[in-house]
C-alpha cells in the first residue's frame, strides 16, 4: 500500500498470476492491469510498488515501470535486482546486478549512492536519515552512506551471540 487508499499488488489468482491489482479506495474495488511479462512464461509478480505516478514491478528478476496514467511497460536503463521507496525523499532506491545502489529521481534519471557495492544481494532494505540499512544474503548486515559501507559480521545481546531472523 502506498497509503491508506492506494495500493498495488500482484494477483494471487491460481490461473492468472500475471495480473496486477490496483486500488484507489483501500481495496473496496480493484482495477486489473496486465503485467509486462509474456503470457507464455507464467511467473508470479514478486514485488510491486507505487512510486510517484509510476508503477514498478519485479517479475522473475526483471524490473519494469509504467506510468499509472497509461500502461506501457518499460525496462529501466540499468539491470535492477531489488528496489524500495525512500519515504523521506520520495526517491526510488535500486540495487543493480553489480550490487551498486542507485537513487532514481525518475525512471531514467539516477545517480550512484555509494562508490562501494553491497556485499551480497539484499533480503531487506530501508533508508533512514540518508543512511541505507541492508540485511543481505548469507546473514550479512551492513549500513551505507554516500562514502562507504560498514559491515557487521556477528550479532550479540548482553549474554550471548544471536542469529538474526528475517
Amino acid at each position: 500500500m502506498k497509503d491508506g487508499r492506494f495500493g498495488l499488488t500482484g494477483s494471487h489468482d491460481h490461473f492468472d498470476g500475471q495480473t496486477l491489482l490496483f486500488t484507489d479506495d483501500n481495496w473496496a474495488s480493484v482495477r486489473r492491469i496486465p503485467s509486462p511479462q509474456n503470457k507464455e512464461h507464467l511467473t508470479q509478480i514478486d514485488k510491486a510498488l507505487i512510486w510517484k505516478d509510476f508503477w514498478i514491478v519485479r517479475i522473475h528478476n526483471e524490473v519494469f515501470y509504467t506510468s499509472s496514467a497509461k500502461v506501457e511497460w518499460n525496462h529501466f536503463p540499468l539491470n535492477i535486482v531489488d528496489f524500495f521507496l525512500d519515504h523521506e525523499s520520495g526517491n526510488l532506491i535500486a540495487v543493480t546486478d553489480d550490487l551498486q545502489v542507485r537513487i532514481f529521481t525518475s525512471p531514467t534519471e539516477y545517480r550512484l549512492f555509494c562508490e562501494e557495492p553491497l556485499p551480497a544481494r539484499p533480503v531487506e532494505t530501508t533508508m533512514r536519515n540518508g543512511i541505507l540499512y541492508v540485511y543481505a544474503r548469507d546473514r550479512i548486515l551492513c549500513k551505507a552512506d554516500s562514502t562507504h559501507v560498514d559491515y557487521v559480521s556477528d550479532y550479540y545481546t548482553y549474554e550471548k551471540k544471536i542469529d538474526p531472523r528475517v
